[in-house]
């Protein structure tokens, strides 16, 4: 007897194979959508926790991969011990964008200075790191006006000086990413797509952060961004740094392009599937056989449906 469900498996050449909930019809609008779209692009996919994301986004992301598109599944929430998300994001990227440069030299050292690059812009990010990590307590703008106060007019030039640099290297950065994952798609002339998965289960710093990130440093011409979250429990996370008098929706704004909604799934559907690996079909199916439980099972899943439909339960709750 099974007490917990095991993840889901995606098959590399079948990712729809076990789409109990019915997902392909969505991936492929969402994927003829965005195949066509200016580029770059924030598209997020909103549900609630438990509403089966994960499992959608990398259904999404293996389908793609079967057709020839570059894409890459990048899990915030794991990766949000790293010190800045655009280090995160780059090691993340490192071993794809290695494996399909293969031998060409010319394009490795370009992709080795380009890392280089961003880990010295991750350095240069103090004002929006300290304003970010104090919680909002601390204005950074305030805290650098402070700084240059104390400071001599030949460091104000230095400071005014590093800025520019720091301005250039954006720049140059953004260049050689955009060469680079042209070089790796090869005979694929579309987006590249980039999914970013439980961004509203980070810590409130990070997942900010990322934000940020992929609104001022990713935002190159062909990328596609997916931004897995529930809105509201990012809002919270939001408002747990900046205070709750923010209005959460539109800050969200700022950085996100396109919003979908993912669809209601059949809970019947979901129900039948996990009743069958929870065991529950063969006790039944013993107890089939005397007249007075002939019906049990179908009344069994009837109630259940109700239950869930009347307490709106997500999948993970239903689970």
């Amino acid at each position: 007897m099974e007490l917990k469900i095991r993840p889901i498996e995606i098959p590399s050449t079948e990712p729809f194979v076990n789409d109990e909930l019915e997902r392909e019809r969505e991936v492929e609008n969402l994927t003829n959508l965005l195949i066509n779209v200016k580029t770059p692009l924030v598209l997020a996919i909103d549900a609630k926790w438990g509403s089966g994301k994960t499992t959608f986004i990398k259904m999404w992301e293996t389908s793609l991969s079967i057709k020839g598109i570059f894409s890459l599944y990048f899990n915030a929430w794991e990766t949000d011990f790293a010190e800045d998300p655009l280090i995160a994001f780059l090691g993340e990227l490192n071993s794809s964008i290695d494996t399909r440069l293969g031998n060409d030299t010319v394009k490795t050292k370009l992709w080795e200075k380009t890392k280089k690059i961003g880990c010295h812009i991750a350095k240069r990010s103090l004002p929006v790191a300290v304003k970010l990590a104090t919680a909002g307590l601390v204005d950074a703008d305030q805290l650098l006006e402070k700084e240059l106060s104390e400071l001599n007019k030949q460091l104000i030039d230095d400071a005014v000086k590093s800025y520019g640099q720091t301005k250039s290297l954006i720049d140059e950065f953004k260049v050689n990413l955009n060469e680079i994952l042209l070089s790796s798609t090869k005979e694929y002339n579309g987006p590249i797509f980039i999914f970013i998965d439980e961004l509203d289960r980070c810590r409130p710093t990070y997942a900010l952060e990322l934000l940020e990130r992929v609104k001022h440093i990713l935002d190159i011409d062909n990328l596609v961004f997916v931004l897995s979250l529930d809105r509201f429990q990012l809002g919270n996370s939001i408002k747990s740094v900046y205070g709750n008098d923010i209005d959460h929706v539109n800050y969200l704004r700022r950085f996100i392009d396109i919003e979908y909604s993912l669809r209601q799934p059949n809970r019947m559907n979901y129900i039948v599937s996990i009743y069958k690996k929870f065991g529950f079909e063969e006790f039944f199916d013993k107890r089939n056989k005397y007249e007075a439980f002939r019906y049990e099972k179908d009344s069994f899943l009837k109630i259940f449906n109700t239950l869930a439909d009347g307490f709106n339960l997500s999948l993970r709750e239903i689970e």
